[in-house]
């Protein structure tokens, strides 16, 4: 997991969601790729397995588009879901603590 910064998440969030990180892991491109052919995924997102997510390829074509995802850790660093956003900053509120990835 290196070049990421990891952010602690909210009480709530806990123990599903163990980090939010921030920055490029081929890793997490990897699972995310996978993850995205899951029937439970297919069902409610069936373009990410087909247009965006179909290989590392076609994440890297939709990132260029000005994307920045935010990685979502479950236990073991395991990815649990994206967020992101256009071509605006992440808005992370001031006061949260980070770890190194």
């Amino acid at each position: 997991m290196s070049g990421l910064t990891v952010f602690e998440p909210v009480e709530g969030l806990k123990p599903l969601i163990t980090g939010i990180a921030t920055g490029v892991d081929p890793e997490l491109e990897k699972q995310l790729v996978e993850k995205s052919r899951q029937p439970n995924i297919l069902k409610y997102t069936p373009k990410d397995a087909a247009q965006r997510f179909s290989d590392q390829d076609a994440l890297e074509r939709w990132r260029a588009g000005g994307r920045e995802i935010h990685w979502l850790l479950g236990p073991g660093n395991d990815l649990a879901g994206i967020i992101w956003y256009g071509q605006k900053p992440f808005p992370l509120q001031s006061g949260l603590s980070t770890t190194s990835a």
